[in-house]
């Protein structure tokens, strides 16, 4: 075959393009429409290098990478924290307050808080913390790496903030800033008397021991993300204790004999696990609130109570002291509730449970008298009363779905203080038993 003669399966007769190297099938040829095929070649490998330049930007780039990843995951960003320095802020704050108060504030950057004893002779904070590499030189020597430390301390009164930038740059490209820090409190090993302590963070584990010789006027804790645990024995006259994302946890709380226990803790997507002891309580000193006052709220999680007299009330009781009537509420929407409360004489309980989802289960010391109200709306309910029990329960509403009567002597002598039982739950069981 000749040059530019028609190809066999070329009807048209049309002649190739000079530089056409694709031969019989090229329907650029056919049409008349052939380009050339060296600046297609060109125009092809241009868009593949630039293809590839994109990928290289904005996945294989560290520090463009790092930014994408810190904006989209926020707090949770591992990949950001692993390229970290050290930050030359200052690591020990001494004071003479008694009240002090700690603030993690915005930032993306998450750490712990440690509160203990340890052989200082004043309160003491020592900081360490790990922040982002920075090169961006145009906030003078002062910009140490995009944290920020502001204490205040004055007339007996100690605070403490710790912030972050939201974004930095760095090299050119957006970098949203993200850091590390650790934090102790510590406080003298002969102390025995503390005032408030709050602690506040956003992204936070906060952990609290060998605190047991020291009386807290109040403690107040709060964690957006982030666990809370008391391993020790933690005094206090009130608790306020609030978790968005975490669990909760305390080995053992109490008040100061003579005081009223004041206990709140509120956790929205985790458990909370409390163990309390109640005092007896001076009658003078605390007219305005007559009782212990115990409220657990969760929204998904569960709840686990024990609530005991303190070594205290096991005691004789003077004159001008009471035992102190019980106020407790336990409710969860989607979790378990379980709680067992142990009574001393002439001590009345007044005890609120409730689930929509999950399961109630409690545990009450047969001392209890008084109203009894269980209520299921899709399931049982059931009461088991104490082997060789001195009392006895006047149903006045026996189903199987719903409980309720009166707690009381069988030989209508003398009974204790009259208190209250209302458990329910929508979709879980109902479970009520005296010990």
């Amino acid at each position: 075959m000749g040059e530019n003669q028609p190809l066999l399966d070329n009807p048209s007769g049309l002649p190739l393009a000079p530089q056409c190297a694709r031969g019989i099938g090229c329907m650029r040829c056919v049409t008349g429409k052939h380009e050339n095929s060296r600046k297609r070649v060109f125009m092809r490998r241009a868009s593949i290098a630039i293809v590839l330049a994109c990928i290289y930007w904005f996945v294989f780039d560290p520090m463009h990478r790092r930014g994408i990843v810190s904006r989209g995951h926020g707090h949770s960003n591992d990949f950001c924290r692993d390229h970290l320095v050290e930050w030359d802020g200052p690591s020990e704050i001494v004071t003479s307050s008694t009240n002090l108060g700690i603030n993690i504030t915005r930032g993306n950057i998450a750490g712990s808080v440690k509160v203990l004893t340890a052989d200082v002779t004043e309160p003491t904070i020592t900081v360490h913390a790990q922040v982002s590499w920075n090169v961006d030189k145009s906030r003078g020597g002062d910009y140490q790496h995009g944290l920020h430390m502001k204490v205040i301390d004055t007339r007996g009164h100690m605070s403490l903030t710790l912030g972050t930038d939201q974004d930095r740059i760095i090299d050119g490209h957006g970098k949203r800033f993200c850091g590390r820090y650790e934090i102790q409190v510590l406080l003298p090993k002969s102390f025995s008397h503390f005032g408030h302590l709050v602690v506040e963070g956003v992204v936070m584990e906060l952990d609290a021991s060998d605190l047991s010789k020291i009386t807290f006027e109040s403690a107040q804790f709060v964690s957006v993300t982030g666990n809370i645990k008391v391993s020790d024995l933690l005094q206090t006259k009130g608790l306020a204790v609030d978790v968005i994302s975490g669990s909760a946890s305390f080995e053992r709380v109490t008040s100061p004999t003579g005081s009223s226990l004041d206990v709140r803790v509120n956790a929205v997507a985790g458990s909370v696990d409390l163990n309390a002891e109640v005092p007896v309580i001076d009658s003078d000193n605390d007219q305005s609130t007559p009782g212990h006052k115990v409220v657990i709220s969760t929204t998904s999680g569960d709840i686990d109570l024990v609530l005991r007299p303190a070594a205290s009330a096991f005691g004789k009781v003077r004159k001008n002291q009471t035992p102190g009537d019980i106020h407790l509420s336990a409710i969860s929407t989607a979790g378990r509730v379980s709680t067992k409360v142990e009574l001393v004489e002439n001590q009345a309980l007044f005890l609120d449970g409730s689930s929509v989802a999950g399961v109630i289960d409690a545990v009450v010391s047969d001392r209890f008298v008084g109203d009894i109200k269980l209520s299921n709306t899709m399931g049982s309910v059931s009461v088991k009363e104490a082997e060789n029990s001195s009392t006895i329960i006047d149903y006045t509403s026996n189903k199987r779905n719903y409980r309720e009567g009166k707690k009381h002597l069988k030989d209508g002598g003398q009974e204790g203080k009259s208190g209250s039982i209302s458990l329910s739950s929508v979709v879980g069981r109902v479970n009520l038993s005296f010990d």
